[in-house]
């Protein structure tokens, strides 16, 4: 919300929902869009099946609390049982430690920034990728930019790829994490 030309998030995020969500989409181009204003700009979900190999160019995720978002239900090495309503016995699509996964996807271009009019920029993330199985993802020659982001690219997978893109801002306390569980993403 904006008054007197300070812009703020609400106290909860999750008022601002999703801009994009892509929940087990695979193999398909996006090119040319923009979402704007929301808790997750782009969201991609790998919900107990995959969302894998989707083709971005030229992208916006604009002011948004995370530009790019990439998860998976319950992450890498979860042990999950099938739905209450299904029969004892799981379908061949759905054994019981099946898992999410959410990889292989290319953004080519864009641009992810925030807009330094706001006033609250915790937990601000550019590229968040949330769970250690998430892998494979590449970002090439993305333009991240703001003067005030927290964190830039907070990835818990595993090789993911960065390569060629501006981080634009040198604010104390914006940086870059790859967590315990991430291991040989190239920057």
């Amino acid at each position: 919300s904006c008054e007197a030309g300070t812009c703020r998030w609400p106290a909860s995020s999750v008022l601002l929902g999703t801009g994009l969500l892509l929940s087990n989409i695979n193999s398909s181009r996006f090119i040319d869009i923009t979402v704007a204003g929301f808790a997750r700009g782009v969201y991609l979900l790998g919900d107990r099946h995959g969302c894998h190999t989707n083709y971005f160019e030229a992208i916006q995720s604009n002011n948004n609390l995370h530009g790019i978002e990439i998860d998976s239900i319950d992450g890498a090495g979860c042990s999950q049982t099938c739905p209450p309503d299904w029969p004892p016995n799981c379908p061949p699509n759905c054994p019981p430690t099946q898992c999410g996964s959410c990889n292989e996807h290319f953004f080519n271009g864009g641009q992810v920034y925030l807009n330094e009019g706001f006033s609250d920029f915790s937990d601000t993330k550019f590229i968040y990728i949330r769970n250690p199985g998430n892998n494979n993802n590449r970002f090439i020659g993305m333009n991240l930019e703001s003067a005030a982001a927290q964190r830039r690219l907070d990835v818990a997978g595993y090789r993911n790829l960065f390569i060629g893109n501006r981080y634009e801002g040198d604010v104390p306390g914006t940086d870059i994490e790859f967590t315990a569980n991430s291991w040989a993403n190239v920057l």
